[in-house]
């Protein structure tokens, strides 16, 4: 009742004036007052029956499953292997099968259950009844052709009440006589709710190595054998709680600033977003154009990271900084018609693995929704000289990334989930439905860097070999402008450029890749 009054209150800020804002303050107070008493309330009647039923779902984890429902939180990897010999596709499913005996979260299934007095269903984590089956089977297209595969998957959502919460799909093997190689494409897709960019990336790596395991002892069951469950954890909420319980006064504060944001907005306007202010979406032009993700794969070869890694170390940067200094220099210019004449601000965000902050804390080894987007913005200068300034700016850069994680920037979300009544998959729904945005959101460009990875263990032979990976997340609905989602295995680096068909073509995606590059390739 007080969040309703509130919000009704705050539609007429401007006509009521000072009064209005005692008000809103005055009912805000009373409101967190209500809503941690009727909290206490509801988590009693919830803990009563959570045994009973299985893990129950966090806030954070709910509302990932919620936007599932709108065409979101779903995430794809796509996993390029070589060998000498080949790969048939019953020795796949042998192998898959190891994967949900070592992570339980591969066994479980969503189940909503309805509580009295609280408006939305329970969710829970419940095992399925057949908790070892997988979802494969191969497709009839060429290994090297795989993007349009790709983007199939991400259109493709999980029937979560039934399980398995993630699926498979190989394309048909191909030979170079000349080389003498075989190519093998295997496409993990899972939903976000089980699964994050590390997780899997994780998943690929203990597929090889079970693969490659069995491949040398010929016998699956000493694979069986030396396999270590890993339990359900906990949801990130209750993990992170100590990073994320405020104090009252702190309460007050985080729920009063989207009410004043929003009396600044009926004051001055709305502003509308960068990119689609300059380059309108392409569903705008078009209507008929199809949602979807796209994707651009590029790579780094060693040398070339090599040498920028040294430079980066020689302008006391790190590679990150660089990243996000070349990604935030190549936005900027396209927002000024291909030529950066003045400086600009631009809203970006980053992921950060959230693992170790846990408590307790979560290996790397672990499969799970545990990581979180830090929003922040960046002062993008004009180059005089592009060396000079390009590594001083990828220098504050560096400094920004880090200011922004010590001071828990990628914790604000969790905190205003919690704290503020407002139901935000339906806040990201509304914006989907934007037609002059096409569901851009406030960050132009998403960076995901995963880091260095070595697939597989230290054994005799490797019959199976990575030679790249690519993964993205489904943000044709709402999102950001592109995404940038990066990652170095076994010394190569694979950087997928992921952009949305209903907002940009694939020649606006190739202009934003090639300034990437170009950059990064003219400072080193």
């Amino acid at each position: 009742m007080f969040w309703s009054a509130l919000e009704l209150l705050s539609n007429y800020l401007p006509e009521i004036g000072l009064t209005g804002v005692y008000a809103v303050a005055m009912l805000t107070f009373i409101a967190l007052c209500s809503d941690r008493l009727r909290q206490k309330m509801k988590e009693q009647d919830v803990l009563d029956s959570d045994d009973q039923v299985g893990r129950r779902l966090g806030v954070f984890e709910s509302m990932i499953d919620d936007l599932h429902g709108y065409g979101g939180s779903l995430q794809s990897i796509v996993l390029l292997l070589k060998s000498k010999v080949p790969l048939p596709s019953n020795v796949v499913r042998e192998v898959l099968e190891l994967l949900p005996k070592k992570h339980s979260i591969l066994r479980m299934r969503v189940k909503e259950i309805t509580v009295k007095g609280k408006g939305k269903p329970l969710k829970c984590f419940i095992e399925m009844e057949e908790p070892f089956n997988v979802d494969f089977y191969v497709k009839s297209k060429q290994a090297r052709t795989w993007e349009s595969s790709f983007e199939k998957e991400l259109l493709t959502p999980f029937q979560a009440s039934d399980g398995p919460l993630w699926r498979v799909r190989m394309l048909r093997e191909e030979f170079d006589a000349t080389e003498g190689w075989y190519s093998n494409t295997l496409l993990f897709t899972a939903h976000q709710l089980i699964a994050d960019d590390s997780s899997l990336l994780k998943l690929c790596d203990d597929f090889l190595d079970f693969l490659n395991t069995k491949h040398n002892n010929n016998c699956s069951q000493s694979c069986d054998e030396n396999i270590s469950t890993i339990p359900l954890r906990p949801s990130l909420s209750e993990l992170l709680k100590h990073h994320i319980t405020l104090p009252q006064l702190d309460k007050l504060l985080l729920a009063l600033k989207p009410i004043f944001t929003r009396l600044l907005y009926k004051i001055v306007g709305k502003p509308r977003n960068q990119f689609t202010a300059v380059i309108p979406p392409t569903s705008l032009r078009d209507p008929s154009t199809l949602k979807k993700t796209c994707i651009l794969p590029r790579n780094l070869p060693k040398n070339a990271i090599s040498q920028l890694a040294k430079k980066c170390k020689e302008n006391k940067c790190t590679v990150h900084g660089a990243f996000i200094a070349a990604t935030s220099i190549a936005m900027a210019t396209m927002l000024q018609n291909g030529k950066l004449r003045i400086p600009m601000t631009i809203p970006l965000s980053f992921n950060v693995n959230a693992r170790q902050e846990c408590n307790p804390s979560i290996t790397s080894d672990e499969l799970g929704c545990l990581s979180l987007d830090c929003e922040f913005k960046m002062s993008v200068p004009v180059l005089q000289d592009m060396h000079e300034d390009f590594w001083k700016f990828a220098q504050k850069c560096t400094h920004q990334v880090r200011q922004a994680v010590a001071h828990g920037g990628h914790h604000s979300f969790l905190k205003r989930l919690h704290t503020l009544d407002i139901d935000f998959s339906r806040k990201f729904y509304k914006a989907s439905k934007n037609k002059k945005t096409a569901g851009r959101l406030d960050s132009l460009f998403n960076i995901s860097n995963l880091g260095r990875h070595t697939f597989g263990k230290e054994i005799d032979t490797k019959a199976y070999e990575c030679s790249g990976v690519h993964f993205a997340g489904a943000g044709h609905n709402f999102g950001p402008v592109f995404g940038n989602n990066i990652v170095t295995v076994n010394g190569e680096l694979s950087w997928s450029i992921v952009y949305y068909g209903n907002v940009v073509t694939q020649d606006v995606a190739c202009q934003f890749a090639d300034l990437v590059f170009k950059t990064l390739k003219v400072v080193t």
